[in-house]
């Protein structure tokens, strides 16, 4: 079930290139906009779902036609509610400023606290969010798992892309952790929609497809910046908790010592210097008997002579008396 576009760049990833069927996906996708479908922007999210739920009604009626189980036609029917149903219930809102996608695929692509919803539709290998704002249209993406387009690399996955659209309006590099400059982002526009395709494969092996309503601001956010946001008041770095606990420490001894002197009726001081003279007199006093100095020598290793196991009397032996030189029979 994927978009023309998608379906277009499909043909030319799984088909031998030629100039027939590149003339042939460039006249299918003329628009950007074409990939909505039978949806457009500034429709609402009660829109998108009845588009979803006609879309699986006739995917529904064409599965039974013909056929005479009740049955199998009622599990079709409750199949299809159930899609329906799934669909209506990915409705959610970001009235905070965390969205719960701050580490997934569309990562900074929905925004907290603007307004915005989305819809989530997964079926099969597809991924399709549509995100609304002031429940408007402004913003549909699809994920592209790169092991359905054989591991392509991002540059070869633009470049077909490039087959279909033209040239990009705009690409972006960045230099990985070895230093090589890699494509990591490009960007297409027709007037009415903007198409930007992200690289996510190493963290999420897929591609981002990102298209957004051209006479639209779009909104999008940083996800390190959220987790920034979100951390709890007052968190610091571990040097700062020891020394925030160690001060912690310092006042409950002193609290207890204000209870002792309360107990005692006077104020107790404990000074512990080991400048004092006294402490430097026993650290000049020689040695102390609990210095370790003494040399040990190996010791005749003993033997424990071995004794014979003590036996168990037999049930049928009974102690008897020691022998008085009288015996009664």
């Amino acid at each position: 079930m994927f978009t023309p576009l998608v379906r277009a760049l499909l043909v030319l990833l799984c088909s031998a290139a030629s100039v027939m069927v590149t003339t042939e996906v460039t006249a299918q996708s003329t628009s950007l906009a074409a990939a909505l479908e039978d949806i457009s922007w500034g429709d609402s999210a009660e829109d998108v779902l009845a588009v979803y739920a006609e879309r699986e009604r006739q995917a529904y009626l064409l599965r039974i036609e013909g056929m005479n189980d009740p049955l199998e036609i009622d599990r079709l029917r409750r199949e299809a509610d159930a899609l329906v149903a799934r669909i209506a219930n990915s409705r959610e809102s970001f009235d905070i400023t965390q969205t719960g996608y701050e580490v997934s695929a569309i990562r900074g692509e929905v925004v907290g606290t603007r307004g915005q919803s989305m819809v989530s539709v997964r079926q099969g290998d597809t991924s399709r969010y549509y995100v609304f704002t002031d429940n408007r249209l402004v913003k549909y993406m699809e994920i592209f798992d790169i092991a359905a387009l054989g591991y392509v690399a991002f540059e070869g996955f633009v470049e077909r892309l490039g087959q279909v659209l033209g040239r990009p309006e705009s690409s972006d590099y960045q230099e990985d952790d070895i230093g090589v400059r890699k494509l990591v982002r490009a960007a297409w526009s027709d007037g009415d929609t903007r198409l930007r395709v992200e690289d996510r494969s190493s963290m999420f092996a897929a591609y981002l497809l990102v298209y957004t309503d051209a006479s639209v601001t779009e909104l999008t956010v940083n996800p390190e910046e959220v987790a920034r946001a979100m951390a709890p008041a007052g968190r610091s770095s571990i040097s700062d908790m020891l020394a925030r606990a160690s001060a912690d420490s310092e006042t409950r001894t002193a609290a207890n010592r204000d209870v002792v002197d309360d107990i005692i009726g006077q104020r107790t001081m404990i000074e512990l210097d080991n400048s004092s003279e006294e402490a430097a007199a026993l650290a000049d006093s020689g040695p102390s008997a609990l210095d370790d100095t003494e040399v040990f020598e190996d010791a005749p290793r003993m033997v424990r002579e071995r004794r014979a196991a003590p036996t168990s009397p037999r049930p049928s032996q009974q102690t008897q008396p020691a022998s008085t030189g009288t015996e009664i029979y």
